[in-house]
């Protein structure tokens, strides 16, 4: 049976490439009731090479070849999207012929994580760790009740600024 659906977002070829109209997610998250989050007890047990499984051998994308990017999301949905396009553009990476893999980027260096940045983020990274943090669109928290809710505040730069390298921005 050609095209046969295994399994959602992936048929008999692999992984396809995900529709965002199958991922509507909240706009917002209580970041201090969520607490179902699996995270490590150190940064030591990260399990890297689950998330960026050609780290080993080099193979990275062409846009950062020596650098990985993580995503670290609070809404499940979009990690869930963030992951399956990661896939489907690892496996087109890998179908690609000789010819066009000499200039294609592999994807292997790109990965989403589903997890709370304001309560954990010192439980993934070590001191120096990272030479880039991005705060995408965070929650603005007019309200001055949820001031305490705000990924930008004092006490989490501190923690933000213990993970960066030595220059990093």
């Amino acid at each position: 049976m050609t095209g046969a659906r295994s399994r959602e977002g992936e048929d008999e070829s692999g992984p396809q490439m995900p529709q965002k109209k199958h991922f509507r997610s909240r706009a917002h998250s209580n970041v201090l009731n969520a607490n179902d989050f699996w995270f490590p007890a150190r940064p030591q047990d990260v399990p890297w090479g689950e998330y960026f499984p050609q780290r080993a051998s080099g193979e990275r994308a062409k846009t950062f070849p020596s650098q990985l990017v993580l995503g670290i999301e609070i809404r499940p949905k979009l990690v869930e999207y963030v992951q399956k396009r990661a896939l489907a553009l690892r496996h087109e990476a890998a179908q690609a012929t000789a010819a066009d893999a000499a200039d294609a980027a592999t994807y292997e260096n790109v990965w989403a994580l589903h997890n709370n940045a304001m309560r954990f983020m010192p439980n993934f990274f070590e001191k120096g760790q990272l030479s880039k943090i991005f705060i995408c669109f965070p929650d603005p928290h007019f309200k001055r009740k949820n001031h305490r809710k705000r990924i930008i505040s004092q006490p989490l730069l501190a923690e933000f600024g213990y993970t960066l390298s030595a220059g990093g921005h």
